[in-house]
């Protein structure tokens, strides 16, 4: 059984798109990357979560702005699929990034627990020195730890001659609230 899309379906998903755009317009545009109205507020709250999209438009500012031949900041989306992704098919993924050329790796990952939702509860840092990870939460908690080794481990298989070895023994600080992990990456990561 095929399942199309009618002329009627494409025209009405066309309007809502456009409905939602002019609701939510780009602000800035960086690169690849977009800030719409709705991230800016993220950014402007007291008390929001930062999201992919912000997370992303800002690793792409650095990139931009202070790039670095030795570093690679890799999207959040990029890091939630690294979790999800079998490591067949997160190979064919990652080689684009050519990331063998980088020293340093720096990725945002995220608590979320199942890929075919939004969303999840808090972000942490995996960085990569060229020897070994390294995780930095902001949370005492290291709610991410357990995705943190996931990814080392994945990628140690694919581009590294020797296993994983993930430190949170790392001097981080540690966030007063709730909300300000995201900030917390975003500060580590420049």
């Amino acid at each position: 059984m095929c399942i199309r899309d009618s002329y009627y379906t494409r025209a009405y998903i066309r309007r809502l798109n456009s409905v939602i755009m002019e609701s939510n317009p780009i602000i800035l545009k960086v690169g690849w990357t977009v800030l719409r109205l709705s991230d800016l507020k993220l950014f402007a709250s007291s008390t929001a979560w930062l999201n992919d999209d912000s997370i992303n438009f800002y690793y792409e500012y650095l990139t931009q702005s202070k790039s670095s031949k030795d570093v690679l900041l890799i999207s959040a989306s990029t890091g939630a699929l690294m979790v999800y992704e079998e490591i067949d098919e997160l190979k064919d993924i990652l080689d684009e990034l050519k990331m063998a050329l980088f020293k340093y790796w720096l990725i945002p990952i995220n608590d979320k627990t199942d890929p075919t939702s939004t969303g999840g509860n808090h972000w942490s840092l995996l960085f990569y020195d060229g020897a070994e990870f390294h995780h930095l939460d902001s949370s005492r908690y290291a709610a991410n730890f357990a995705n943190a080794k996931l990814i080392a481990k994945k990628l140690s298989k694919l581009y590294l001659d020797h296993p994983a070895i993930v430190t949170t023994e790392v001097k981080y600080p540690m966030q007063e609230n709730s909300h300000d992990c995201g900030m917390y990456v975003i500060a580590a990561s420049e």
